[in-house]
């Protein structure tokens, strides 16, 4: 019979007494450990030579990936053909030769001849100079053709074409220049720089002038002296309020029939095209323009008459008088209609008796 009971769990063995023994156990797998002996000089001299060894394999390798490369370059380049022409492209309209000296044109370009009228001041006497653009997009503005005519006569070593402009976006009116005989070119209600190229043919040629007004001077080339039309406006083309805050918006109750048609009126954006188109150089249609889109709102009835009087009476100071041909609205890119030019009549008329009965009761 053993000794004890089989059924009593094994005794614990100390924690202590485990630690003891597995620190024993890795004390005498560390002695056993032979020291490393300190590299020899032959050691020292044959690693290095392995080093060497190794990084040659990884050069030849490389070097062989690289002329894998170059070969795939090569192979994929024979499919491209690079024209050889001798001279530089230039996407904006400078072309370039081929062997048998023809022009070479992008796809859907075009290539323009121009004659521009140029001037070198007021008192200068004016002709017309012929050049040739090559390579104009079709959509591009009429003022981006010019910028590349005027980029080639600087690298040429010429003087640039003087042309105003500011806003490019149809709403400032310095652009305005006759094109092929008509006032901001062929397309209807379109202002010089909102006009493009497309409405152009290859081989076109395009005549540029400036205003041809007696009350327009050309300043230099394309650029004229617009400051008649300034004028008119100093003598009646605003209103006169008292300084302060703003008032409501609804404070003054404004007809939609006359708000819509003062909208009209107040498209005008000065251009001067009205006067160039115009036979008699008359400036009817921007008076009338710039006195209705006053005279017809409530804000503007206190100076009604005394503003049609004087606004009338500088533009016949100016300008030719009316003769009712109606150039002026074919030619306005805001498509000012002909019958503010009668509202502003009727009211000269009245004007003229209700100022003289002012004048009596101010006397």
């Amino acid at each position: 019979m053993e000794n004890g009971n089989p059924r009593r769990r094994p005794r614990k063995k100390n924690l202590k007494s485990v630690i003891d023994s597995l620190m024993g156990e890795e004390h005498e797998q560390s002695d056993t450990v032979p020291d490393l002996a300190p590299l020899k000089e032959s050691d020292d001299i044959k690693s290095e030579f392995q080093g060497n060894e190794e990084t040659q394999r990884i050069e030849a390798h490389s070097s062989e990936k690289d002329k894998e490369q170059d070969n795939y370059a090569n192979e994929t380049s024979e499919d491209i053909v690079v024209p050889t022409t001798g001279q530089s492209i230039d996407d904006l309209g400078n072309f370039s030769k081929n062997n048998g000296g023809e022009v070479e044109h992008a796809e859907g370009s075009l290539s323009l001849t121009l004659k521009v009228w140029r001037q070198d001041g007021p008192e200068e006497r004016g002709r017309f100079e012929t050049y040739q653009v090559e390579n104009i997009s079709e959509d591009m503005s009429f003022l981006e053709m010019f910028d590349v005519l005027n980029e080639n006569l600087i690298n040429d070593g010429e003087e640039p074409v003087e042309i105003a402009s500011d806003c490019r976006e149809g709403i400032c009116g310095t652009c305005g220049c006759m094109i092929n005989g008509q006032a901001h070119g062929p397309e209807k209600a379109t202002a010089t720089c909102q006009l493009h190229m497309r409405k152009f043919s290859d081989g076109d040629t395009i005549i540029v002038e400036p205003w041809q007004a007696a009350s327009f001077p050309i300043i230099k080339d394309l650029v004229v002296d617009r400051s008649p039309l300034d004028r008119i406006i100093e003598v009646g083309g605003y209103i006169t309020v008292p300084t302060g805050s703003a008032p409501d918006a609804n404070l003054i109750p404004v007809p939609k029939d006359a708000a819509d048609t003062a909208f009209d009126a107040a498209a005008c954006i000065g251009c001067g095209a009205c006067v160039a188109a115009c036979p008699n150089s008359a400036a009817q249609l921007f008076t009338s323009a710039k006195v209705q889109h006053l005279n017809l709102l409530p804000q503007g009835q206190p100076e009604r008459w005394s503003r049609t009087e004087g606004m009338v009476e500088t533009m016949e100071e100016y300008f030719g008088s009316c003769t009712n041909h109606g150039e002026c609205h074919e030619a306005c890119p805001k498509e000012i209609p002909l019958d503010f030019i009668a509202y502003t009549n009727r009211d000269y008329i009245k004007s003229k008796r209700k100022n003289r009965k002012l004048l009596g009761q101010i006397s």
